[in-house]
């Protein structure tokens, strides 16, 4: 049995009691096992409802994340002109605007992060989609105008989808720049709320739609936001989940004070589906 003692998490890098051959806190723990299962879902193609349903609520995490929203506008550039302007052909890599931005050191951490992913790779000076791209491509009706609401609802999918297929190699790095804060803020939230209810916690029974700020939000340490992010950064996260910025995510309403967060029904039927994946999954993972 591996011993614990009080160390640095190197996800979220809160001093916490974990697992020293994982170096990785609970909550983050519970973040990788949401996000190995959404994308081995996306990766097979078999996407149950409950987690399809869900994937648009966190289509805003990359892209408001100054730190990692160059992986992001890239992929969606990649795989927007791949419908367009061209299907079924490598995309050449003069023609995507995000990567002009940046200098050829960074575009070729860019790719890496994409080779990674399963999203695309260099060839040359062609961009090919990967596996998963292809998978997110596919999401794409066909013969619907792109004002309505399959369309839409489609592109709020495939933009989290690609959220899900960036994080997973970005979860894995020691790298502090390269962290998905965001990402990881968000994750670690609705993680908080598992870790508190079995098979992770002490709770029985259905999780509730109602939530206690404290059970939703991760707790403030002192005067530091949650993995390390900046107050400017944790102003964006909370215009996101209220909808400041068109639609809410992941809770529909607040109330208070005593503050509660009213969950969308949408975030209440995927956490139970994590919670029956978790018990469902194989012994040895």
């Amino acid at each position: 049995m591996a011993r614990r003692q009080k160390i640095i998490c190197r996800l979220c890098h809160d001093i916490i009691e974990v697992d020293t051959a994982s170096k990785i806190c609970e909550l983050c723990r519970i973040t990788i096992f949401q996000t190995d299962e959404i994308v081995e879902a996306y990766s097979t193609g078999q996407v149950e409802d409950q987690i399809r349903n869900f994937i648009p609520e966190i289509e805003f995490t990359f892209e408001r994340d100054h730190m990692v929203s160059r992986y992001f506008n890239t992929a969606w550039e990649l795989i927007q002109k791949s419908f367009t302007d061209y299907v079924g052909i490598p995309v050449p890599q003069r023609e995507i605007e995000e990567l002009k931005r940046w200098n050829p050191d960074e575009v070729r951490r860019i790719f890496d992060v994409l080779r990674f992913a399963k999203v695309a790779h260099l060839e040359g000076e062609l961009v090919k989609l990967n596996s998963m791209a292809e998978r997110i491509v596919e999401i794409l009706p066909t013969g619907e105008p792109f004002s309505s609401p399959a369309v839409k609802g489609a592109f709020g999918e495939m933009r989290g989808s690609i959220c899900i297929a960036l994080a997973q190699p970005l979860l894995d790095t020691d790298s502090r720049p390269r962290r998905p804060r965001n990402f990881l803020v968000n994750f670690n939230h609705l993680s908080n709320i598992l870790s508190r209810h079995e098979p992770f916690g002490m709770a029985t029974g259905p999780i509730s739609k109602v939530v206690d700020s404290e059970e939703f939000f991760i707790p403030i340490v002192g005067k530091r936001y949650p993995v390390q992010i900046g107050q400017k950064q944790m102003i964006k996260i909370l215009q996101d989940h209220f909808g400041w910025r068109g639609e809410s995510k992941i809770i529909e309403a607040f109330k208070g004070p005593p503050y509660k967060y009213v969950l969308k029904d949408v975030t209440l039927v995927y956490l139970e589906r994590m919670r029956e994946r978790w018990r469902e999954r194989p012994r040895e993972r």
